[in-house]
């Protein structure tokens, strides 16, 4: 294991077909002293290129968070997280974070900033400091899932991670009360292959998934005609996946 390896006070990654910008491990150091030895993970935005250089998204993720993000993560609520090129840890945490399991090879940079986020105060710089090249092995990390298949894929994979979470916080919160933790993002990935399968969720079962806006806004969604629908939450979620990429694996089924 690389880390096992590492000898300095920081811990950064880089994907193999990724770019950093020059002054990113600059501002990373400068980043992690600034928060007087309280932060632990730093983590910042990245612009999104294809296998060919033209951009796609000038920032991703839309949405990072900074702060002490366990309260919101046993609250059940997505945290605002970046991928592997995005996040440097300290090396304190990150001999708390490593090793990882081999079952989750697939979502490493997901764990990797999750456990990092369970266990320390979290700093995001705002600005655009790297390159996210997406391409056909990382698709769902920046486009989503598109089918029925990945959608089911989708929601196995977040109840594993739940799992592995909650057996991670316990192992040192013996007393921590896990039981909402992934509800957010379990749930939303329910109700998203609901939506792609046609196979709508009354509103009561919506409230059981999502907090009550939510289960309102998807409700709305399964009412309207599905292609509509579907369009919808694209435009809601700000996902650059093509409607007719959706549709056609739903007619293809």
């Amino acid at each position: 294991m690389a880390f096992s390896h590492s000898k300095g006070d920081i811990v950064t990654f880089l994907d193999a077909d990724d770019e950093w910008f020059v002054d990113r491990l600059e501002r990373v150091v400068e980043a992690f002293h600034s928060g007087a030895g309280r932060v632990g993970l730093v983590q910042h935005p990245l612009r999104v290129v294809s296998q060919h250089g033209v951009t796609l998204a000038t920032r991703f993720p839309y949405f990072l968070e900074s702060g002490w993000l366990l309260p919101k993560a046993l609250a059940g609520e997505n945290l605002g997280l970046a991928t592997a090129t995005g996040i440097s840890l300290h090396a304190q945490v990150a001999s708390l974070v490593f090793p990882l399991p081999d079952s989750f090879r697939s979502w490493a940079d997901r764990l990797i900033a999750d456990r990092a986020a369970f266990v320390t105060e979290t700093l995001c710089l705002r600005e655009v400091l790297g390159i996210y090249r997406q391409h056909g092995r990382n698709t769902t990390g920046y486009i989503g899932v598109a089918t029925i298949e990945e959608a089911k894929s989708q929601v196995d994979k977040l109840k594993a991670l739940s799992e592995e979470h909650k057996s991670f916080i316990r192992s040192w919160i013996p007393d921590a009360d896990t039981s909402h933790l992934g509800k957010e993002a379990i749930g939303t990935a329910l109700c998203f292959l609901s939506l792609i399968s046609g196979e709508y969720l009354s509103y009561k079962k919506l409230r059981k998934l999502v907090n009550s806006k939510r289960a309102v806004l998807w409700y709305l969604l399964f009412l309207m005609p599905r292609p509509l629908g579907l369009h919808t939450y694209l435009l809601w979620r700000k996902s650059p996946l093509k409607l007719t990429s959706i549709v056609r694996t739903r007619a293809g089924k």
